[in-house]
């Protein structure tokens, strides 16, 4: 049975974005084990998030039809300063699998570029671990169709803090900058100048 991956931000004991985690959870399940509803013992976990000390902790879900493994992290945003377009067209992750052996093997030949963007058809989708966002007049435009639809980017999506667009390599210099985000990295936490990303 294939596994899944959760990973929640957990911020002085509060579980952030907690019901866009569950909600994915429930369609991984319904979809994958015909199982609708968030594994037991959530809650449990939830209460042992609360006796954490203060500061940024990483709670990272392991789960197939049920809760396997959960475990709490300190959390370091990872230092990213420069970005690798990478044309994939056959790529899919429509799912948070644990198993990322593929998308792994995108590092190599990165050139020296930090993280990369995979684009199918030069159209621009997600980074290894972010959902990315690209300024433009003011306003903040995330991929029309990402890799992963992460739990963040929901949110910001029904904030009407960042719109969809279909967004192209050969387009990227009608942007002034670019944002990664995730459920661990919040809106603004990582902005990078254009002239991060290599070609």
């Amino acid at each position: 049975m294939c596994q899944l991956i959760e990973s929640i931000r957990i911020s002085d004991g509060q579980a952030e974005l907690l019901e866009y985690h569950k909600q994915r959870m429930r369609k991984s399940m319904n979809d994958l084990f015909g199982q609708v509803s968030v594994a037991p013992g959530f809650e449990k976990i939830l209460e042992d998030a609360a006796q954490l000390e203060k500061g940024v902790h990483k709670l990272r879900i392991i789960y197939d039809d049920r809760v396997s493994i959960y475990e709490y992290l300190p959390y370091k945003m990872k230092k990213i300063e420069s970005i690798k377009l990478i044309e994939k067209p056959e790529m899919s992750y429509s799912y948070k699998f644990l198993d990322r052996r593929w998308l792994d093997e995108c590092f190599d030949g990165l050139e020296g570029a930090d993280d990369f963007v995979i684009c199918k058809h030069g159209k621009l989708t997600d980074s290894y671990y972010c959902n990315i966002a690209l300024l433009k007049n003011r306003y903040w435009y995330t991929p029309r169709t990402p890799l992963l639809e992460g739990t963040r980017r929901a949110f910001l999506l029904e904030q009407q803090e960042i719109r969809l667009a279909d967004i192209y390599s050969d387009q990227l210099e009608q942007f002034e900058g670019l944002r990664l985000y995730n459920a661990l990295i919040p809106f603004g936490d990582l902005e990078l100048p254009m002239s991060a990303i290599r070609r």
